[in-house]
């Protein structure tokens, strides 16, 4: 191949064995197709090799990386960063998948952009095991149009929202990767977060509101298992923000609004489930009398719709993890953009 390659996919597998070809096929059917996909097998025990090999047979451009023994998600993602050529990468998720015309447009948007450090989008959530959809993320768009934002107009945007980056709508330039040296091990399943965050805040970032990607959301994911574990949730809301508070690249403010979203985004998870985890609501509220009598009183009636709804605007009012303001518009635009996509099929029909 001639010239610098312009797009890597990172895929880490473990044990996705049912899942791996059909991210692989979407990945490789792209309009843009990478110019390699390399897939990191950490030590599967399943037949995730023999679906590799089947995939190797249809697509030259995928090369497989494997590990004797498991070393965790990170480690893999970790790897497969630095075997990347291509200007570009992107880290896929062996059960998630990509939408038609991602690579593309986030291909066009870094090109036309040479400054900024990486290319976002939106993310459909999808119920794993029912296939339902749960919503979209981000909850607050960074911009409501779409367009780049500098590396000052991204720290501005930390004080109003967080959780803006979604890495699998997202696509970075390899130098910004390379230049925050990866994935930190300490920051656990948030560490492709905190690399995400670190490279907007220091290159910026070109934002497009559109979904290009599926979350197939599993209860045993690394991300919600860890959300919903109390012990890790708690450790990280220690180590989160000591590792923000200590990195340079991060205004001096960030680490304690950073652990007040936390603990919002690990209560909110913890509706989620049926029965609401009680416990780990209360660890995760301010430590104080009226927000535990607010907890007791209410969870007991979490299977119902309205006693959720309190309890999390309980959370938004005693956590401030955002402006209610930016998530009405956010829901607004998309209301509307649903209902004009709604009237433009009516048409064509």
């Amino acid at each position: 191949m001639m010239g610098e390659p312009l797009l890597s996919v990172v895929l880490p597998n473990y044990n996705h064995a049912q899942y791996l070809a059909r991210a692989i096929d979407a990945i490789a059917g792209q309009d843009r197709a990478p110019d390699e996909i390399i897939v990191v097998d950490d030590a599967s025990t399943d037949n995730s090799m023999d679906i590799l090999a089947d995939c190797q047979r249809l697509h030259s451009n995928l090369i497989v990386l494997t590990n004797e023994r498991n070393q965790g998600a990170l480690s893999a993602l970790q790897r497969g960063l630095e075997a990347a050529t291509g200007r570009y990468v992107y880290f896929a998720a062996a059960d998630d998948q990509v939408l038609p015309g991602f690579f593309s447009q986030a291909v066009d948007a870094l090109e036309a952009a040479p400054t900024v450090g990486l290319f976002c989008a939106e993310t459909i959530l999808l119920d794993g095991a029912t296939g339902q959809k749960i919503g979209t993320r981000p909850v607050v768009r960074p911009l409501r149009r779409g367009g780049g934002l500098s590396a000052k107009e991204v720290e501005a945007l930390l004080k109003r929202a967080d959780n803006f980056i979604h890495t699998g709508s997202s696509i970075f330039r390899r130098r910004a990767l390379l230049e925050k040296s990866g994935f930190v091990a300490e920051a656990g399943s948030f560490s492709d977060g905190l690399l995400a965050r670190k490279i907007a805040i220091t290159d910026g970032m070109w934002f497009a509101p559109v979904p290009v990607a599926i979350w197939h959301v599993h209860a045993g994911g690394l991300s919600r298992a860890t959300a919903l574990d109390r012990d890790k949730a708690i450790d990280a809301l220690i180590t989160m923000p000591r590792l923000i508070e200590v990195d340079r690249d991060f205004p001096p403010w960030y680490s304690e609004l950073f652990e007040r979203r936390w603990r919002f985004g690990s209560a909110r998870v913890a509706l989620d489930v049926t029965p609401a985890d009680k416990d780990l609501l209360i660890a995760m509220l301010p430590h104080s009398s009226a927000d535990r009598a607010v907890i007791h009183a209410l969870a007991p009636l979490a299977q119902f719709r309205a006693a959720r709804l309190a309890m999390l605007a309980w959370l938004t009012i005693r956590l401030r993890p955002f402006r209610v303001r930016d998530v009405f518009l956010t829901a607004l635009d998309r209301r509307i953009e649903l209902f004009k996509r709604g009237r433009t099929r009516a048409v064509e029909k």
